[in-house]
């Protein structure tokens, strides 16, 4: 397999620009020897990098959906509660949101029940 950089400038001017031309040109540049250019392995401290990248912008942005999910929840949230995390960074309010819990729908035996949202 090889890589084929992109056509002789001349080229695509005198005969136009389309996929089959390009395609056309690729094929004989390889035929030629004018392609050496090997194709890039999957492996490596470049993939390494590239699967880095790939899984902190998932980790971005799966924190920016839940920090904006947690804020529309607030929106119709109690008012004396929407008044005391007012003004919070997110790292504060995240920090407060996970310890707050309600108390009063603790059974017999210790264990929480599942909180419904009025129908």
């Amino acid at each position: 397999m090889f890589d084929v950089n992109r056509p002789d400038r001349p080229d695509p001017r005198q005969r136009g620009k389309s996929d089959p031309l390009d395609a056309q040109d690729a094929a004989r540049a390889v035929l030629s020897g004018r392609a050496r250019a090997q194709a890039k392995s999957g492996d490596g401290p470049v993939q390494i990098a590239r699967m880095y990248k790939l899984a902190k912008g998932l980790a971005v942005k799966a924190r920016t959906q839940a920090i904006n999910q947690l804020k529309a929840v607030l929106l119709s949230a109690d008012a004396n509660l929407r008044e005391e995390l007012a003004g919070l960074n997110n790292a504060e309010l995240l920090r407060i949101c996970a310890r707050l819990t309600d108390d009063s729908k603790i059974d017999e035996d210790g264990e929480e029940e599942v909180l419904r949202a009025p129908a």
